[in-house]
């Protein structure tokens, strides 16, 4: 399949289900934006009375849990291009990342094992570690499916399948998350938009 089809597969998609993909990305969305929201606090020193330390804590959990919901959002993402999923239950769809211990604490440690490796080739040069980053983009979701299919490995196993399936492909996984971009930053656009309605909303009434 090519790129332009599944692009077009994806705003069809997208055009057809827009509602459900808005409540499906809108609690990753929320934690984002408290993030950059305490972010923001500690970069202009606003701290309405919290420590430092808190609010940069603060800013490191929320990224860290809208990275993991947001992992949980790509596998419902997967299974719908697999067509292994109805459009229902776009909320619960959303903590998806919280269905098994084994997808929390294996997204968590492949995190944390990815960060590792990627700073690791970073110390040599830039480009190695953007590379890298590449090859290793698919472990999650790898990891996952062996889960599902019953057939656990390490997360040492599923980075290394990912930088084999990868050969050959990064620039490819590269242009195609470019080619993506696009269609999710409307997505966001429109539930920025409608949070912020409904904020005015508040605090007029």
């Amino acid at each position: 399949m090519t790129f332009s089809e599944l692009k077009r597969q994806a705003r069809e998609s997208l055009n057809q289900h827009f509602l459900y993909y808005v409540i499906l990305f809108l609690p990753t969305l929320i934690l984002q934006i408290a993030t950059g929201t305490f972010y923001a606090m500690s970069e202009n020193n606003i701290n309405y009375s919290y420590p430092d330390y808190t609010v940069n804590w603060s800013v490191t959990i929320l990224a860290w849990a809208a990275s993991l919901l947001l992992t949980g959002v790509m596998f419902v993402l997967i299974d719908h291009g697999r067509h292994l999923r109805n459009y229902e239950q776009p909320v619960s769809r959303s903590f998806t990342i919280f269905n098994r211990g084994d997808y929390f604490i294996g997204t968590i440690g492949l995190s944390v094992l990815m960060f590792i490796y990627t700073f690791l080739w970073s110390l040599l040069l830039l480009i190695p570690g953007i590379i890298k980053a590449l090859s290793y983009s698919q472990a999650y979701y790898i990891y996952r499916d062996h889960l599902d299919q019953g057939t656990k490995i390490s997360l040492n196993q599923a980075i290394t399948e990912s930088r084999q399936m990868m050969v050959g492909h990064k620039w490819s996984i590269f242009f195609l998350n470019l080619s993506f971009f696009g269609l999710v930053y409307r997505l966001y656009l429109c539930v920025t938009r409608h949070l912020g309605d409904a904020l005015c909303s508040t605090n007029v009434g």
